[in-house]
């Protein structure tokens, strides 16, 4: 209590010698948002952490002490949760720096003693937890009242024994309180009062025995309110004495490890039972008919005398709008509640919940039904109806019936005609019988074929007034596959470029529907143009003219630019080097006699080096009177003389001239000269070739008649 301001303790030799822990240590778990998870880690005091920590988890640890400056450092922090650290002590004021603290956690620690000074400073605080300690009373003087801003409270152990007045004074912005209270022995009335009602109450191991009931009585008295919803945990209801503080509050009785919830002190509108074993005869003592119970929802409920049970015979379902038996293991229905359900004594039930159950017919279960005017939603999943009979009758009103799971395999006609949502998954159908399937004002996007395929025989599907993206496979369907019995109106919902178009008069882009195969054929055709464009140039050399073109275009360029284009020889001799000994021994000395003055262009003795080839036989081809090529075998193979072959040949265009003489230096194929130099052909064609005679005495003529070409063309 606040009986002490700081902390001075001798601790045994045998915790001081404790690996571990008056060290310094570290918690280097932290997360990029500052949260520090520091749980089981076996620490003996408060670890270091970022100054900037928002979060530290410290539970599970062994933290028997929180000195005053153990937090001082961490004033940014907003959770601390220190839930079974084996807390035994907390010095006075050890959050004095956490001012924006949001949540504290002390839960299930060995805290014997409360402290006002703890909660001085946190001002902010909404979360409070300190259940589950050691501590046997709160004080006489309030210990809460500076957490103005706190919401939820949790507090209460097995040992607590008493209570004072005023233990929620100054908690004006309090909305939960959780409360556990075994062996509570004193009690002052309006001790629990809250300032202003309370959202939710929780009471775990209310007192029953005859000598405490008035205990759970009064706290029940002080926290119910027409606005607090009121969870009572672990309520061991043994006789009728036991239920007089539920009697008092709302009229409503349960037995064991039950989970009950109330809203009204004197009106009890929602009542859950959860995990409960009713071991009594259901009988209801006093007048029970003035309650207007809304919703009860029974789930793991277990009565040990089943057919003397009367709870549901006498229970009054005047005002019941949801009902709920969940996982009761129920596989039969009381006579007496047939004949209650069949007078319609349910008037205002709109949803009825019986899964998880072991019901077998779906025939009675419709029988039993068919009286409840408004129920709009049954839930029958989870059981084992096998099939649908032919004799169902059913609420006229029921749109939403869940049969999910239930082992069917088949469904005939006879399903309520008025439903909107039918859910059938999980079941072992086969067949699925002529009907009108009704789907329209929900929120579906699409349906395929897959999924009205094991509805064979379906005649009529109305699917309006839904949020459809039109895909090419949706519109597809609609369009073609089930035009004739589905009846749509529904304009698109997505995607953007048919938004608000009707989706019966969408035509959809094969780049659209089919965009892998359309792109794939499209890439095939413009390989085969290319191809055949390709092989078209092939044949006709337009890749050759091409090249041609553009290297002349450059040579011609730098001609332009950088030479002297002065004609300075009397003939560019082109030639193989195979034939090169020819050349030399024969040709240039006949030609360059000092009688005859011929000036040659040989490559290998006028060509300049360093210079690109092909820039040195243009040069040289354009410093030439004429081109003499010594036509051979070898010659129509080198790829060198077909160079200076084409370039004369543009040269011949260029310049618009003859200026070409031909030697044949042996017999030669003209269809061995490529087709493309047309030019050339033409000329090989039109002028008389110069043979080289293979006998001696004809080669003075020779000589004669080459002379004779080359002054013609120098002239």
């Amino acid at each position: 209590q606040d009986s002490f301001s700081g902390c001075s303790w001798v601790l045994p030799s045998y915790i001081l010698s404790l690996p571990g822990m008056f060290s310094q240590t570290s918690c280097s778990n932290c997360e990029e948002h500052s949260f520090c998870t520091c749980s089981k880690k076996g620490f003996y005091h408060i670890p270091q952490v970022p100054f900037s920590a928002l979060g530290l988890d410290l539970s599970l640890n062994n933290i028997e002490m929180i000195d005053q400056g153990d937090l001082e450092a961490y004033t940014e922090l907003l959770e601390l949760n220190l839930h079974k650290s084996k807390l035994n002590v907390i010095c006075s004021h050890p959050f004095k720096s956490q001012n924006h603290l949001e949540f504290l956690d002390l839960s299930d620690n060995h805290l014997t003693n409360l402290s006002s000074s703890w909660f001085e400073n946190l001002l902010f605080l909404p979360h409070l937890n300190i259940l589950g300690n050691n501590y046997t009373t709160l004080g006489s003087n309030p210990i809460f009242h500076t957490l103005a801003n706190l919401r939820i409270l949790k507090f209460g152990n097995p040992h607590l024994q008493k209570l004072e007045k005023h233990v929620l004074y100054g908690l004006d912005s309090l909305t939960k309180i959780e409360f556990y209270c075994s062996n509570l022995k004193a009690y002052k009335n309006g001790s629990l009062h809250p300032n202003k009602p309370l959202s939710a109450v929780t009471i775990r191991n209310a007192l029953t025995t005859p000598g405490n009931i008035h205990i759970t009585s009064s706290i029940l008295y002080d926290v119910s309110h027409p606005s607090t919803a009121m969870v009572v945990l672990d309520f061991l209801l043994t006789d009728n004495i036991s239920v007089l503080p539920l009697w008092e509050v709302c009229n409503a009785g349960v037995k064991k490890n039950h989970f009950l919830k109330w809203n009204s002190k004197s009106r009890l509108i929602y009542l859950e039972f959860d995990n409960v074993e009713l071991q009594g005869d259901g009988q209801w003592y006093g007048n029970a008919t003035h309650t207007l119970l809304e919703t009860i929802h029974i789930r793991k409920i277990y009565i040990t005398k089943l057919f003397n049970f009367s709870l549901l015979k006498v229970f009054p379902f005047d005002n019941i709008h949801k009902l709920s038996i969940v996982e009761c293991n129920v596989f039969v229905v009381h006579c007496s509640l047939t004949q209650l359900l069949q007078r319609g004594t349910i008037p205002h039930l709109n949803t009825l919940n019986i899964s998880q159950n072991f019901l077998r017919s779906i025939g009675e279960i419709s029988q039993l039904v068919f009286q409840f005017k408004k129920l709009t939603s049954l839930d029958l999943s989870k059981n084992n109806f096998n099939d649908i009979p032919e004799n169902c009758g059913w609420p006229l009103n029921l749109t939403f019936l869940n049969l999910s799971s239930t082992k069917l395999y088949q469904v005939t006609p006879y399903l309520p005609q008025s439903l909107n949502i039918l859910d059938l998954t999980d079941n072992d159908l086969t067949t699925f019988f002529p009907f009108t399937l009704f789907i329209q004002r929900n929120t579906l996007n699409m349906f395929a074929k897959s999924d009205l395929s094991r509805y064979m025989r379906l005649q009529s599907l109305e699917a309006g007034q839904n949020n459809f993206v039109c895909s090419c496979e949706f519109v597809t369907f609609l369009q073609c596959d089930v035009e004739n019995f589905v009846t749509l109106t529904d304009a698109c919902d997505s995607p953007l470029t048919f938004q608000g178009q009707k989706i019966k008069s969408i035509q959809m882009s094969i780049f659209v529907c089919h965009m892998i195969p359309a792109i794939s054929i499209l890439c095939i055709e413009t390989i085969v143009v290319f191809f055949l464009c390709g092989f078209t140039c092939y044949k006709l050399y337009i890749l050759w003219y091409l090249k041609m073109t553009w290297a002349w275009l450059q040579a011609k360029h730098k001609s332009a630019v950088s030479r002297n284009t002065n004609v300075i020889y009397d003939a560019f001799v082109s030639y193989s080097d195979h034939d090169s000994e020819w050349v030399e021994e024969l040709l240039v000395p006949e030609l360059e006699k000092a009688e005859s003055s011929f000036a040659l262009c040989l490559h290998k003795r006028n060509f300049q080096p360093g210079h690109w080839i092909l820039d040195n036989i243009i040069d040289s081809i354009e410093k030439s009177h004429c081109t003499l090529f010594v036509l051979s075998e070898h010659f129509v193979m080198s790829e060198w003389c077909r160079y200076e072959l084409d370039f004369a040949h543009f040269h011949i265009f260029d310049e618009n001239n003859d200026s070409v003489v031909l030697i044949l230096l042996e017999p030669i194929d003209k269809k061995s000269i490529p087709k493309r130099f047309c030019k050339l052909r033409k000329v090989m064609n039109s002028k008389t070739y110069l043979e080289w005679p293979t006998e001696e005495d004809m080669r003075a003529e020779f000589w004669h008649n080459l002379k004779a070409a080359l002054r013609r063309d120098k002239s």
